[in-house]
């Protein structure tokens, strides 16, 4: 019989069956019981020499597009864990494709169905089907076992190494065992300090941005130790890397930063770092450092400015004197009535007002009375100076509007200011007043240091004195 011959034989030989088109042959149309469809069931074939020729060409057909679709989906892909799935799968169909033609061959002609069931063609073939099925299963089951291993592995690698490495970078900032960290299995890393396990929490806030830094030297690196930055083109920012550190780990950080500089500054090199500071005397330190280490014609310091016509601006750090900017700015402003009073930040009255304090008196309290009532037993309490010592109030205003946790106590989520313009520029003279009661030659020495330029400044803070300290119009 043409199917048994055919069929059969291609069903042994070929490997590439895919059950996409395979499930097409399970249900077909026979023109018995009003044309119901009918899976091919063992105990209900009730077939007609028409049906079985259609059958076989149906079968034919169809066994061909598996052939066709199976060998181009699998063509070409390698011996891996989804491949092996794969052949599996087919392993199985194939059985059962040649199981079902059985069962058509049992109803049809049972004789043939019997020899070829004892013949050599169907025993060793199915033999054969079921040993490679074990054989795919049992290195599946392996090729599972081994990604799971080598996932493991790589994670342990790459852990250690990040681990390792990072260790490196606090041993340069904080010194031999200072501050280091483990790994942790699944829970990530453990942080020790001088041998001690401590929580993250538990670490200052400048111990806690070391820790962020060093992991993010190691991250651009792809893990090594020695920064393998300068080949790709990049820029890499850095915000405030000094200010945000406590004092004492000062010195570790621009170590850092040098060594981070100089490999950027290399002739090869394809990257640019930027190291952003609201401090001028971190950014003096850093540049002096920076530029000693490499050729100084490739660092460029710059400052931010307010201008229509550029944003940024080169400069000597080492001529910035931020104490002196702010002075003037609030002298202009308490001697011009209000002046460029949008140039002056809260935050910049309190730093002038804490260098005063903590130079001119030893104060460390800013926001208090004690250094006023000091000064006022100088003076007579029947005195112009002692009554304004007495209405002073500014210090009230230092930290009100400097730091918004003060604010955000009492609802303004807004941040708004807290004194409004005219009270700000009261606020602002009333400072400039008491500086000049304290010291009447500090204002004037630090504003300038050409004499003609003294004399005009002390005329004009005098006359203000004169009038709203002494009375005098």
């Amino acid at each position: 019989m043409h199917l048994g011959e055919t069929l059969l034989e291609k069903a042994f030989r070929s490997s590439d069956i895919d059950d996409v088109y395979f499930n097409r042959w399970l249900s077909l149309e026979f023109s018995q019981g009003g044309n119901r469809s009918k899976y091919v069931d063992d105990s209900e074939l009730i077939l007609s020499e028409g049906d079985l020729v259609n059958l076989e060409n149906e079968i034919e057909d169809i066994y061909n597009e598996i052939c066709f679709a199976a060998s181009k989906k699998v063509n070409g892909q390698g011996d891996s864990h989804e491949r092996v799935a794969g052949d599996i799968r087919l392993f199985s169909l194939r059985r059962n494709y040649v199981k079902s033609i059985m069962r058509v061959l049992r109803v049809k002609d049972y004789s043939l169905y019997t020899d070829l069931s004892k013949s050599r063609v169907f025993i060793p073939g199915v033999d054969r089907m079921r040993q490679e099925k074990e054989l795919r299963l049992s290195k599946s089951e392996t090729l599972k076992n081994m990604e799971k291993r080598l996932e493991r592995k790589r994670h342990e690698d790459s852990t250690a190494l990040v681990v390792k490495n990072m260790n490196q970078w606090l041993r340069v900032i904080f010194g031999e065992d200072v501050l280091q960290i483990e790994a942790d299995g699944e829970y990530g890393y453990r942080v020790k300090k001088r041998g001690r396990e401590v929580l993250p929490n538990r670490l200052s806030l400048g111990e806690q941005n070391i820790l962020a830094l060093c992991y993010f030297f190691v991250d651009i690196s792809d893990g090594e130790r020695t920064l393998n930055i300068a080949h790709k083109n990049q820029i890499i920012i850095l915000d405030d890397p000094l200010s945000s550190f406590d004092y004492d780990n000062k010195y570790g950080v621009i170590q850092i930063l040098d060594y981070v500089s100089e490999i950027v500054a290399g002739n090869s090199s394809k990257a640019k770092i930027v190291i952003m500071t609201h401090d001028p005397a971190a950014a003096l330190e850093i540049s002096k450092s920076i530029i000693y280490r490499i050729n100084g014609s490739v660092v460029k310091c710059c400052e931010i400015i307010e201008s229509q016509g550029e944003c940024i601006r080169e400069v000597n750090f080492g001529n910035i004197d931020e104490y002196r900017n702010i002075l003037k700015k609030m002298f202009d402003i308490a001697v011009r009535n209000g002046g460029d009073i949008e140039l002056l930040s809260p935050n910049e009255v309190r730093r002038v007002w804490e260098a005063f304090l903590r130079f001119e008196l030893g104060e460390s309290k800013i926001s208090g009375r004690s250094a006023l009532d000091r000064v006022a037993c100088f003076y007579d309490n029947q005195s112009a100076e002692y009554e304004f010592l007495k209405s002073f109030i500014s210090y009230v205003y230092i930290n009100q509007d400097s730091h918004s946790s003060d604010q955000m106590l009492f609802g303004n989520f807004e941040l708004m200011p807290i004194l409004g313009r005219h009270d700000f520029e009261k606020h602002i003279r009333q400072i400039i007043l008491f500086m000049r009661l304290v010291a009447p030659h500090h204002i004037p020495s630090r504003l300038t240091d050409k004499l003609r330029e003294i004399v005009d400044y002390r005329d004009s803070l005098e006359a203000l004195y004169r009038v709203e300290v002494l009375g005098q119009s």
